[in-house]
């Protein structure tokens, strides 16, 4: 068995998407000093990779705590989309994608996460068309190595958590898997009751 993992490192000063505060790592406690090591944290549930719930966009919507444990992994795909401007639903991505899935876009812009580009207005964006498609097949969880798979309104966001497919964003190290046929995918998030959580998200090759 092979263990890949697909989380953003989270550390003090990371970089974090522009409508976010500054993360802070820091230790406040030493063995010399305290006898013991202590880090305390002050992070926003959408610093690093996260998973959003309904609850971040939709007013009426469940919050990340909400969700059986079964909701994080599953069965997954990699859908291979580098190079594009555009994410258009194409006919060879259906032939990937089975209801129930965790469906993985691979856009590789995961390696620019420490770069201002990874920010910018120029990174892809997921259409309606698919994002309606992903609805309807009732996947689990899209995942993608991006900040997000659309921009202000968040169209896209609405239309996947208002059906219950929630978004796993800052995903990194998705290149390991485009040759991978089967494997699975976990991402568990915090006991919080929140709109979103950060994750340790993995993929599983047996």
């Amino acid at each position: 068995m092979k263990i890949i993992n697909l989380s953003q490192k989270i550390y003090n000063n990371m970089p974090v998407h522009p409508y976010d505060e500054q993360a802070a790592v820091v230790q406040n406690k030493s063995i010399k000093k305290d006898k013991y090591n202590n880090t305390k944290v002050i992070l926003g549930m959408h610093i690093g990779t996260h998973i959003d719930a309904p609850k971040h966009l939709i007013s009426s919507g469940k919050g990340i705590e909400e969700y059986d444990l079964s909701h994080f992994m599953g069965k997954a795909c990699v859908i291979d989309v580098s190079n594009e401007t555009i994410i258009e639903l194409k006919e060879e991505y259906k032939q990937k994608i089975c209801n129930n899935d965790v469906v993985l876009i691979y856009t590789g812009y995961g390696e620019c996460f420490t770069k201002e580009v990874y920010y910018s207005e120029d990174v892809p964006v997921l259409t309606k068309e698919f994002a309606e498609y992903l609805s309807r097949e009732q996947i689990k969880m899209v995942g993608i190595d991006l900040p997000s798979p659309d921009k202000y309104p968040f169209e896209i966001h609405k239309i996947l958590l208002s059906n219950n497919v929630l978004i796993i964003e800052n995903l990194t190290n998705l290149d390991k898997l485009l040759d991978v046929n089967n494997f699975t995918f976990s991402a568990i998030p915090l006991n919080i009751d929140a709109e979103a959580s950060l994750t340790r998200a993995i993929a599983i090759i047996k």
